[in-house]
């Protein structure tokens, strides 16, 4: 799914607990360096939504951003490993 697709459907309810809606000025889109990807991962650490948000992002396919803190590249790494589940 890319940003287009995602923006014409609604939102799962979850989303309105998830703790990165407090930080609008953090990147949940990193592009490059992996020190991009520090900060965010360290908020996702706290929210109480992380797992729905993991399982939202590789149930639709979503192919960029860090969902559940994890990036893009990573769930691409879990959902190629055999018997491989979503980290809480």
């Amino acid at each position: 799914m890319n940003v287009a697709e995602f923006l014409k459907h609604p939102s799962p309810s979850w989303m309105q607990d998830a703790l990165c809606r407090e930080y609008p000025d953090v990147s949940w889109f990193p592009v490059g360096n992996p020190t991009d990807c520090e900060a965010p991962k360290l908020i996702c650490e706290r929210c109480l939504v992380r797992s729905d948000c993991l399982a939202y992002a590789l149930e639709q396919k979503i192919d960029h951003g860090l969902w559940g803190g994890i990036t893009s590249s990573e769930r691409r790494k879990r959902v190629a490993a055999p018997g491989a589940e979503p980290a809480a």
